[in-house]
């Protein structure tokens, strides 16, 4: 019996590779699946979207992102379907999470080729976390998109982040997150470092639950 359900389980996640230029990867009873309305757009939107990213990035980059992509999305189903999930609704959650990393990579991309005053990508430097900074101008002057994330190291449950908007006045930037517009934190921009300084209001706020900080030096990659 244990045997009899291994092999099923590992029949109903195994990849089949569809030819195409990006090789997209499936379950073998994908033809079956596409059956399911919400499964096809899953599978047509993730496809879609690797396919830009095949013409957006470099070949190593976009190799690099896309065996990344299908590790995370096999693992992601198998444990979906040990807890009893269908398997067309662990596969719709794998492609779905997939897409939205493969955008965020593409978006990345294009701010390391395109770094212009604070507008740009950076990585997180420390021993503690690891995490990242994205900057991107906005419509109006002064005003950006801005991105942080921080994940412990040694408990890797343990992260927090921030998606809301930055005000520049010189090289110093204040940025609040899009649902808390009242406790900002200060990034300071000097050449390819940002520096983010949290107010004490801020880490008063529990934005980011115990034991996570953005405090600390960003460095801008370049391509």
């Amino acid at each position: 019996m244990i045997f009899s359900f291994f092999k099923k389980t590992f029949f109903l996640t195994s990849f089949v590779l569809f030819a195409s230029s990006a090789v997209y990867a499936a379950p073998a009873n994908h033809d079956a699946l596409m059956a399911d309305e919400e499964y096809k757009n899953a599978f047509e939107s993730y496809t879609a979207t690797l396919k830009e990213a095949e013409e957006r990035l470099e070949a190593k980059d976009f190799a690099d992102l896309k065996k990344s992509l299908e590790a995370a999305m096999t693992e992601q189903v198998k444990e979906d379907m040990a807890s009893d999930t269908k398997e067309s609704e662990a596969w719709e959650s794998a492609y779905t999470i997939a897409l939205e990393r493969a955008k965020q990579e593409i978006k990345r991309d294009w701010l390391r080729r395109h770094p212009e005053g604070a507008q740009g990508f950076y990585r997180m430097q420390s021993k503690a976390f690891d995490g990242w900074l994205l900057v991107e101008k906005g419509d109006e002057p002064d005003l950006y998109a801005v991105e942080i994330y921080a994940i412990q190291k040694n408990a890797p449950n343990n992260s927090g982040e921030l998606a809301g908007f930055g005000k520049l006045k010189g090289n110093v930037m204040s940025a609040v997150d899009k649902n808390d517009d009242q406790n900002p934190v200060n990034i300071t921009f000097k050449g390819d470092t940002a520096t983010i300084a949290e107010p004490e209001a801020f880490k008063k706020s529990g934005a980011l639950g115990a034991g996570v900080t953005f405090d600390g030096d960003f460095v801008r990659e370049k391509k």
